[in-house]
Order: C-alpha cells, then sequence, then structure tokens
C-alpha cells in the first residue's frame, strides 16, 4: 500500500473519506482537525488511535470496511457515537470513552483477539462479532457468532455455538462431550424476578 499523508482541513467540522488501496498517515508534526466533530472512514489502511488522538471535538467516528485494520482502538474523552462496520478480520478492541453514548459494531474475530471496554454512558449498544476461525471454543464445541445488544429491559446476548467437526456424523455427534451453559443472574434481577412469580 502507498503511505498518503492526509491533508489538514482546520475548518471543518465534517470529513468523509472512502478511498481504496491506500495507507493514510496523519499530518506530519502533530498537527490536529481543532474543530472536526464528525469523521467517516472507509476503504483504507490507517492508525485509528492517532487519528483520533488528533481530533480533540470529535463526537461521531464511523468505521467502514478497508484492508490493514488489525485493532479497534480508540481512547477519547469526546467520542460519543461510534459506528464499526468493518467485515475483515481484527485482533482486537480496546475502547475508552467515557462519554460515548452508542456503539455498534460488526467485524470478525482474529486468531489473537481481545477486548478492553469502557464506556459507563453507553445507551445504545449493538455486537456483532463472528469467529469464522473458529478459536474459540471447548472441546468439540465452537463459538461461531456473538451478538450483544442493549434495549430498556436489559442486556441480550445471542451466541451462535457449533460442533463443526462432528456436525455430519451422527455416531461422532452423539458421542461427542455434552454442552452446558449457566446463566447467572445479578442478585437484583433475581430478587425482582421472585416477587413478580
Amino acid at each position: 500500500m502507498i503511505p498518503i499523508e492526509v491533508p489538514v482541513f482546520h475548518r471543518a467540522t465534517s470529513i468523509k473519506l472512502d478511498v481504496h488501496n491506500l495507507y493514510l498517515t496523519p499530518p506530519a508534526h502533530g498537527l490536529e482537525f481543532p474543530v472536526l466533530e464528525r469523521l467517516s472512514v472507509a476503504g483504507f489502511r490507517f492508525d485509528m488511535d492517532e487519528l483520533v488522538q488528533r481530533c480533540p471535538h470529535l463526537r461521531v467516528l464511523e468505521v467502514g470496511s478497508g484492508g490493514g485494520l488489525y485493532k479497534i482502538k480508540v481512547h477519547s474523552p469526546t467520542i460519543e457515537e461510534l459506528v464499526v462496520d468493518y467485515e475483515c478480520w481484527v485482533n482486537g478492541i480496546d475502547i475508552m470513552a467515557p462519554v460515548l453514548k452508542k456503539f455498534e459494531l460488526r467485524t470478525s474475530m482474529g486468531l489473537d483477539f481481545s477486548v478492553s471496554f469502557y464506556a459507563p454512558m453507553v445507551e445504545n449498544l449493538w455486537w456483532d462479532v463472528s469467529c469464522p476461525k473458529l478459536n474459540v471454543g471447548i472441546d468439540v464445541w465452537r463459538l461461531r457468532d456473538l451478538t450483544l445488544w442493549k434495549e430498556e429491559s436489559g442486556n441480550t446476548l445471542w451466541l451462535f455455538i457449533d460442533a463443526p467437526t462432528v456436525r455430519y456424523s451422527p455416531a461422532l455427534f452423539s458421542s461427542a462431550p455434552k454442552l452446558y451453559v449457566h446463566v447467572r443472574m445479578c442478585q437484583l434481577v433475581h430478587d425482582y424476578i421472585t416477587k413478580v412469580c
């Protein structure tokens, strides 16, 4: 990929970049986008953390598919909305955004996947993370997809768990170890359900 330095737009409050087969680098000498509030990027490789750090007033960040985004890292005291629709594999998510209210994520989990997420104000949450490499599991059971969303009634976690190595063999499937899923509620929810029932 060809490295291209992003020009500085001192008065821009919104920027949308959709270019392909380029590696965009932040402006030289630590220059910033001083009034940028909305940034939408897709189609190219870039250092997300470095770019976000150059936008001291960024409130909305949208990231579309592209190549070479190995980690989704956003540490920002101002970001309120983060939408990542990135079909390629990523190896990690690292979010530290104290005023983040909306976070939508659709991506695929890489082999060395890790998550660090701090957003105490989040109200609108939706994650859809697929696991095409089948690297998360126990014995023959593998996680294929994890979806998490937040509703008024609470959080919902949906897991698609499969046993791909024994799926088409009834004999192997019947002898496969059983998978038990234990769901534990916090005491407050348990007490509420007990009172209602």
